[in-house]
């Protein structure tokens, strides 16, 4: 649409980003027919009659000139070819309207100077001017103009293609207010492509001597089928000099523009442009620009494409000048906005594009262009590794699923195997992606759903290791309990059988633990498990004979029953607990049915104990074998549990520093999941 729509409202700002005061805009006429915010002149400037003198001999001639050679046409020509429809932009000096080319039959965009503006000549000659200029710069970028004319009141006109769509600003706006969509249908690609399509429009103009002077995203369109419009030409201006190098063709449209020179009534001093946009040379003297001036704009806009936000704050339009002269502005978007994820590459473009300094900005526009085509290219190997990345993931996941259903060994392995080969390819191509650390994590941190055959006989090693290791430690005390009971035979005797059997079974208790702690491999540990079970519980039964069923019994069955607990497997833990229940029950059942004399007696609310093997004379003997055998039946559960927990915190320091050696091989994020917590960490060998 050449049709200048009404330029919408500024976007809200942010808390550090005031917007501008409407009230300075609507003395702020534009070159955007859409917005009355073009040109700002200080206070001090000439006034709109003064500045109707400022046009040169040479200017005024050729203004009559060309006003002879429109006033030629037939004024009722226009009425004959083009019928006007709905007006579809208003600026400061002519609107923009709908209109039919009836000749062609064809929509076009009529753009007509208003009566108000058309009594005035530098208004008038600015008119002509914007359509001379603006039909010469033949480039898609560039609305083309079709006709210039007069119409039947003696008012100029010219007709332009017709463009659809939304202006960069709009964009923006909407994009900043999180319109549903538009996040989706204008990506940063897509802006960014466009952004290039407005530097090569500005290079191109500026091979052939012109400069904008009013680039903004207001001026930028975005049409429906990926059409890129710069529009409003109207502050357009043909500088003294073209760019060096430049082309014969843009060479040969420089002669041919150099007649529209005079046309341009910008006075010396005059201020022309958009405060936010314009550089600061531009701020001070719009009559001296040149194209560093344009790649400031492009700076500024590029700056806002990324942040959403305006590169130069300020309350009002005075206030943003004054900070555009004085250079308060900071295009490093990474210090003024440190939570956005911005490129480095497209922040130096715009701190350079926008250094105070037109000197140590890009020489040329299409060097920006170049930088966003390079940016864009490393862009697309970016998404391209994150798109194969993203396929490898999710074989990834498929494998990964299936090695955690039931089913034969032999697939689960395959599956796994083949999850963790995907995982690797997708952390190959993107180390960054984190669906596959996530995952990476999770194969690395929980148990196959089926254990290989290799790991189940790694594992009855260790566990026949521990048993070899708790069968020697079991030896000793069972030893160190036959001895006990041994010397409190030194008292006197009552029972040698009885003697005996408690002796005799413990012992054999200790001769069978130790020869299962030699046993080779190969040999099964069960029938030495339940051998000692048996024989372990059959010597406290025995040992009721020393104090009754009452006393030193059950402590030493309660001490071998926790031994076994902590260092079998599950069957035989039940069989130790079966065999010390018997260990002290069968004994008290003996006593109750008679068989056996009574270890123990109810006199007067006192208990008596019998001893039935061994005699207890009062000496001080009695007391320290009785001391001896208390500390031998603490000694004994506190130093085979202790024994296994050392086993067990070992197994598990061992398997930490393994989990550390894994972290090291695998990404940093991955790392940190697998990484020792401090409580994890099992105590030290000291504690």
């Amino acid at each position: 649409m050449t049709f200048e729509p009404p330029e919408p409202p500024e976007p809200p700002e942010p808390a550090a980003l005031t917007p501008l005061s409407s009230g300075f805009e609507d003395s702020l006429p534009t070159a955007f027919d859409a917005s009355p915010r073009a040109a700002w002149a200080p206070p001090a400037s000439p006034s709109q009659e003064e500045h109707a003198t400022l046009i040169d001999a040479k200017g005024k001639a050729s203004f009559l000139e060309l006003s002879e050679q429109l006033g030629a046409l037939d004024e009722p020509d226009f009425d004959a070819r083009y019928q006007l429809g709905e007006v579809l932009g208003r600026g400061g000096m002519g609107e923009v309207r709908l209109g039919t080319d009836l000749r062609i039959g064809r929509t076009v965009a009529v753009k007509v100077i208003r009566p108000d503006s058309a009594k005035r000549p530098r208004l008038r000659a600015r008119f002509l001017f914007e359509a001379k200029m603006q039909g010469q710069l033949e480039h898609p970028s560039i609305v083309p103009v079709y006709d210039l004319g007069v119409r039947p009141d003696g008012s100029e006109y010219f007709t332009m293609r017709r463009v659809r769509g939304r202006t960069l600003h709009e964009i923006l706006k909407a994009l900043k207010l999180g319109e549903r969509g538009a996040a989706v249908t204008f990506t940063r690609r897509r802006l960014l492509a466009a952004f290039q399509s407005v530097c090569l429009a500005v290079e191109f103009a500026h091979q052939r001597g012109v400069v904008h002077r009013d680039l903004k995203p207001a001026n930028v369109m975005l049409g429906e089928f990926g059409e890129v419009i710069l529009l409003d030409w109207g502050l357009a201006k043909l500088v003294e000099q073209a760019p060096r190098a430049a082309a014969p063709a843009a060479a040969a449209d420089r002669r041919s523009l150099e007649d529209t020179r005079s046309m341009d009534t910008t006075g010396v001093g005059e201020v022309l442009g958009s405060p936010g946009y314009m550089s600061p040379e531009q701020a001070v003297d719009s009559q001296s620009v040149g194209p560093p001036s344009d790649i400031f704009a492009l700076g500024a806009v590029l700056f806002e494409i990324l942040t959403l936000r305006h590169l130069i704050p300020g309350e009002t339009n005075a206030a943003v000048t004054r900070a555009t002269i004085g250079g308060q502005y900071d295009a490093h978007i990474g210090k003024r906005f440190p939570d956005l994820e911005i490129p480095p590459e497209l922040e130096a473009v715009c701190v350079q594009a926008t250094a105070l300094d037109p000197g140590a900005r890009q020489e040329r526009a299409r060097d920006l262009a170049d930088a966003v085509e390079r940016f864009l290219e490393g862009d697309r190997d970016v998404a391209r590794r994150r798109s194969m990345a993203g396929r490898h993931t999710r074989l990834a996941i498929g494998a990964l699923a299936e090695s955690v259903e039931a089913g034969p060994l032999d697939v689960v392995r395959s599956a796994r195997a083949r999850a963790i080969r995907e995982v690797n390819h997708a952390l190959a191509i993107d180390p960054q992606n984190q669906t596959a650390l996530r995952l990476m994590v999770k194969i690395v941190t929980d148990a196959p759903s089926a254990v290989a055959p290799e790991t189940e006989a790694a594992m009855r090693a260790g566990a026949e290791v521990g048993l070899r290791t708790a069968a020697r430690r079991g030896s000793y005390a069972y030893l160190a309990l036959s001895a006990n009971i041994a010397l409190m035979g030194l008292l006197g005797v009552k029972s040698w059988p009885a003697m005996g059997a408690a002796c005799g079974f413990f012992f054999a208790a200790a001769a069978v633990s130790r020869v299962a702690s030699m046993t080779r491999r190969e040999v099964a540990p069960g029938p030495f498990i339940v051998a000692i079970i048996a024989l372990s519980s059959c010597g406290i039964a025995a040992s009721s004979m020393l104090f009754g069923p009452l006393v030193y019994a059950p402590s030493v069955c309660a001490a071998n029953v926790v031994v076994f607990a902590a260092g079998v497997s599950r069957r035989y833990r039940w069989t130790a607990l079966v065999g010390g229940v018997l260990a002290l029950l069968v004994p008290v059942l003996l006593e109750w049915i008679g068989a056996v004399e009574p270890g123990w007696v109810l006199r007067g609310g006192e208990i008596a104990i019998v001893p039935r093997a061994v005699l207890f004379p009062a000496s001080p003997a009695v007391q320290t074998l009785l001391g001896l055998a208390s500390l031998v039946t603490v000694l004994f559960p506190a130093l085979l549990v202790g024994a296994e927990r050392d086993a067990r915190i070992k197994a598990e320091r061992e398997l930490l520093v393994r989990s550390q050696a894994l972290a090291e091989l695998v990404p940093v994020e991955a790392g940190e999941a697998l990484s020792v917590r401090p409580s994890m960490r099992p105590p030290s060998a000291g504690a």
